[in-house]
């Protein structure tokens, strides 16, 4: 009976110390994000504007293995930004994630322009909307960052809780992608950052 509650201990303490270690990583994501924003002269957030970036508490439950499956001969896409502005994307990745018995997929994009530059050639997209949208999140949607390391293994880890906003949800006068309809997830994505609490410079 001893052992059996000391293995019970140790299995808690293990899970703790992981939930912990997640909870910081994601934290250090998100400074990461906001040191950016301080250190980069075009973002709309500056230093009197950084508490007005909320979040949803991390969480492990947003985290999803999925199958990702290579696109095979992908058309470009033509895709509107905020400003109505036109960005091609090349579709080159398909999730298929589980969920609660069922499934979700979603697309992952290049920007064409973007990966003819060499510092940017293995970065990849994957803009999304869900039913959180207007309501707890930007209405536009939320992007997530993805590098090409990340999918060649036929697998993709995707990870809610790094979702973020993008730069026209906090001003106007940027060239957001709009995820396209194809990326709508039917249910509320409660994770990653929140609707923006300051007031959109015009």
């Amino acid at each position: 009976m001893r052992h059996v509650f000391f293995f019970f201990f140790c299995s808690m303490l293990f899970f703790s110390c992981q939930k912990k270690m997640y909870q910081k990583s994601i934290l250090d994501f998100r400074q990461g994000m906001i040191d950016d924003h301080l250190q980069d002269e075009r973002s709309p957030i500056k230093k009197a504007e950084i508490d007005y970036l909320q979040y949803f508490e991390p969480n492990q439950d947003w985290v999803f293995q999925c199958d990702c499956e290579k696109i095979s001969n992908p058309k470009i896409l033509d895709v509107p930004t905020s400003s109505g502005k036109i960005k091609l994307f090349e579709p080159m990745y398909l999730l298929h994630c589980p969920k609660n018995g069922s499934s979700f997929s979603l697309t992952i994009y290049q920007n064409i322009k973007l990966r003819q530059m060499e510092a940017y050639k293995d970065y990849l997209f994957l803009p999304f909307t869900d039913e959180s949208n207007d309501v707890t999140s930007y209405g536009g949607g939320r992007y997530i960052d993805v590098m090409t390391a990340d999918v060649t293994s036929g697998s993709y880890t995707l990870d809610f809780n790094k979702a973020y906003n993008p730069w026209c949800s906090y001003s106007d006068g940027f060239n957001c992608p709009i995820p396209p309809a194809e990326n709508h997830l039917s249910f509320p994505v409660l994770a990653g950052e929140k609707k923006y609490a300051g007031e959109v410079k015009h």
